[in-house]
């Protein structure tokens, strides 16, 4: 499976603005929500993903998600607390 640059997390607390929280090198056309969770720092390994969404409100599309291996893909909005991510592609980066 060849590398792949496609995806990287946007974030911004008030309106989906242009702040860019981190890049992120997938092999695939999406990522885990429990990898999100780690990546931005929320949660520090995958075992605790479980136990932090069946506690937690996290939003995925305006609808709450407990799934922790649930696909996200360009275009998915994600909120945890006060907190919103956008997927979104590489080359939408200004």
């Amino acid at each position: 499976m060849r590398n792949l640059t496609k995806l990287v997390v946007k974030l911004d607390s008030t309106d989906w603005g242009v702040k860019i929280l981190e890049k992120v090198k997938l092999k695939s056309e999406y990522m885990k929500l429990q990898d999100l969770l780690k990546i931005v720092g929320i949660i520090d390994s995958g075992g605790q993903a479980k136990n932090f969404l069946a506690d937690s409100v996290v939003l995925v599309n305006h609808q709450r998600e407990t799934r922790r291996g649930r696909k996200l893909r360009k275009g998915d909005l994600i909120t945890v607390g006060k907190n919103n991510f956008k997927i979104i592609a590489a080359d939408e980066i200004k």
